[in-house]
């Protein structure tokens, strides 16, 4: 959630409250600190041990320093650490598995694998937010209504038998089974991948996808419920500014391992 905050400063979808979390949206886009910064900022943690022993427990207090920090990684102790412009390597296979799995569980409605639960609606209830969604009470039955992004038992059955030989799945397999409204964000990030998993990475192309990304972050948020929204569907922030830096992922993924 809040990927809104990463778009254009006038873009008219950060003054929308309701198509999001019921809140308008100022603040910029966080800034990425560099390795020197981020030891800056830990200064005042070492000798800190996180423990589960309330005798040994010590508040950390995050007022002064207007930071979230717990813990000094023990990495810094590397006299390079800080140095490096590219410390911790995102696993785009891992990532792009997760996300689809989400996608995947969430409109086929699959059982343990959605992310679209009746506590997900009672959430939306609470936010006051996307009033089409919100359990019906009848009687002393719950209804829960069915959602723009979730598949009829019929397409369910057209999607697989469709999937079974493909490659890039979802531009070619939802075009027609669900409103435009879903089925444009979840092409686009069909697109962000395919693009981000070329062979020759051009600069250009990496703007554009890293320009055009939270637009598209911002069109499921629009759609998907808040609990879609886990680290694993906000990590392809970054993962653009990493292949300026560390060159294509083939060779920084897990798919020749796994």
């Amino acid at each position: 959630m809040g990927h809104w905050r990463y778009l254009p400063l006038s873009h008219k979808w950060r003054k929308e409250t309701k198509t999001f979390d019921g809140n308008k949206e100022e603040r910029v886009a966080p800034k990425i600190c560099s390795g020197i910064e981020i030891l800056d900022k830990m200064q005042d943690l070492e000798g800190i041990q996180l423990s589960k022993d309330p005798k040994k427990r010590k508040k950390i207090s995050h007022e002064k320093g207007q930071d979230n920090w717990n813990k000094k990684s023990i990495f810094f102790e590397l006299p390079y650490w800080k140095s490096l412009l590219l410390r911790h390597n995102l696993d785009v296979m891992h990532i792009e598995k997760n996300i689809c799995d989400n996608i995947m569980g969430t409109i086929m409605n699959v059982k343990g694998k959605t992310k679209d639960t009746i506590k997900t609606q009672l959430d939306l209830q609470e936010m006051n937010i996307r009033s089409e969604l919100h359990p019906i009470q009848n009687g002393e039955k719950i209804e829960v209504p069915t959602a723009c992004y979730t598949l009829s038992l019929e397409d369910k059955h057209k999607l697989c038998l469709f999937l079974k030989n493909l490659k890039h799945l979802l531009p070619l397999a939802l075009r027609g089974m669900l409103s435009k409204e879903v089925c444009e964000p979840l092409i686009e990030l069909s697109i962000f991948f395919s693009v981000l998993g070329s062979k020759e990475l051009k600069i250009d192309n990496l703007n554009h996808i890293e320009a055009q990304l939270p637009i598209t972050l911002c069109k499921l948020e629009k759609v998907f419920p808040p609990s879609f929204f886990d680290v694993m569907v906000h990590l392809p922030i970054h993962l653009a500014s990493e292949a300026k830096i560390a060159g294509p992922i083939h060779y920084r993924w897990m798919y020749p391992v796994e």
